[in-house]
Formats: C-alpha cells, sequence, structure tokens
C-alpha cells in the first residue's frame, strides 16, 4: 500500500456548506471545526511524513486512505473520547467532522469502518521494530500546538489529551 499525503480533493460542484441555512454554516465556520481545519490540520499535515516507513514507496501499489486524514481523526477521537464506531459514524453522518478535515465536499467519505484499526494495527507492527509513531507524533503535535496563541476550546481539548 502506497502512502497518499495531502495534496487536496477535487472540490464538488455542489458545496454542502451552500444549502445550509445561513446560521448553521456560520455555525460550522466559526466553531470547534474551523478551528480545528485552521490551527490543528495544517499542523497535522506537516506531521504526517512521519508515518511514510509504515507504506511501499512504489507508487503502483493501491494507495491508501490519506495519512493525515486518519491522523486527524485519530486526534479527534481522543478530544471527544468517542469509540471508533462512533467516529465512523460521525465523519459519515456530521458536517462539522467533515470540515474539520476538509472532506465536506467529498461525495464520499474516504473512510471506511475498519479504517482505523487497520492504520493502528499498521503502526504497531511498526513499532515492533523502531519507535512509537503515535507516541512521536503526539509530542510532535503537542509541542506546535503549544506555541499556538489562539487556545480554542479544540486546541486546549487536544492539549489535555495528548
Amino acid at each position: 500500500m502506497s502512502q497518499s499525503l495531502f495534496t487536496g480533493f477535487q472540490a464538488s460542484l455542489f458545496d454542502p456548506l451552500d444549502n445550509l441555512p445561513a446560521d448553521l454554516r456560520k455555525d460550522i465556520e466559526t466553531g470547534w471545526a474551523s478551528d480545528f481545519r485552521l490551527l490543528v490540520l495544517p499542523e497535522i499535515v506537516r506531521l504526517e511524513r512521519m508515518f511514510a516507513p509504515l507504506y511501499s514507496s512504489r507508487r503502483n501499489t493501491r494507495p491508501s486512505t490519506p495519512t493525515y486524514i486518519l491522523l486527524s481523526l485519530l486526534v479527534l477521537q481522543l478530544a471527544f473520547g468517542l469509540s471508533d464506531r462512533q467516529v465512523f459514524e460521525k465523519i459519515h453522518s456530521d458536517l462539522n467532522w467533515q470540515y474539520a478535515i476538509g472532506t465536506e465536499t467529498l461525495p464520499l467519505q474516504p473512510v471506511s469502518r475498519s479504517s482505523l484499526t487497520r492504520f493502528r494495527s499498521l503502526c504497531t507492527r511498526h513499532r515492533a521494530g523502531s519507535a512509537d509513531l503515535f507516541a512521536l507524533f503526539g509530542q510532535s503535535l503537542h509541542q506546535k500546538l503549544k506555541k499556538t496563541e489562539s487556545r480554542t476550546w479544540i486546541v486546549r481539548q487536544i492539549l489535555e489529551v495528548l
């Protein structure tokens, strides 16, 4: 499986936010999801290369779910204290979650029921041979977010659990 790094997605012609009432759209664009998207997601994208050793460098293999999406979901899972199933339900049904990780315009979310479990398993198999990537990622993200001047609810929540 090859690693799918952040490259951005082809946006849909129809943005689901366009169909929302103005007050609901404003709630999403000014709430925790927007804070995550603007403050946390760019740091996760910068750190995703840490996970490159988990994937084949050959480009002719099946691409994986983008690493930054899986990492974002794991961070949100910790921040909200949810199970894998609850995270799966949120990403497929909650526009806040989709907006937070930048997948709101995709016709289908790039996460299956087993995506998080498979990713954790891949990281665990790798850990047997070297450093704990989750621990390194958590420490690095914590350090980056600590330097953030904006201490919004979601940033404080993430700092508390990492």
